[in-house]
């Protein structure tokens, strides 16, 4: 690594600023998978009375999806559970940069404070 990125790196303000980005970044994915968890709730509801009111054997699950031997619900099921393990993968992938970025931090501030 050249001299002048190395130094810019070893700032403080840079591993603060990258864990301040993954802190809102992880806090915002969050949000964002329990609001479109929520809106599937009511999607299924939806789904479910108009299913009832028309006589349609088929119903709908938030655990599972679609229950149903058709292919293209079958495809919807996989879908829905390709789309959560995905996004379960990412933040497994994001959460260890995160941690070290907060424990470089830590041991930084420790130093100062001890030297």
């Amino acid at each position: 690594m050249p001299a002048a990125v190395a130094t810019i790196l070893a700032k403080t303000i840079i591993a603060r600023l990258t864990a301040w980005i993954g802190i809102i970044g992880f806090i915002a994915g969050m949000a964002t998978t329990i609001a479109l968890r929520i809106s599937f709730g009511n999607d299924v509801d939806a789904f479910n009375e108009d299913a009832d009111i028309a006589n349609v054997l088929l119903g709908a699950f938030l655990g599972n999806g679609f229950t149903s031997t058709h292919p293209i619900l079958q495809i919807m099921n996989m879908m829905l559970t390709c789309w959560s393990l995905v996004l379960w993968i990412a933040y497994a992938m994001m959460v260890p940069s995160l941690i070290c970025s907060l424990f470089k931090i830590h041991m930084e501030t420790k130093a100062a404070k001890s030297g």
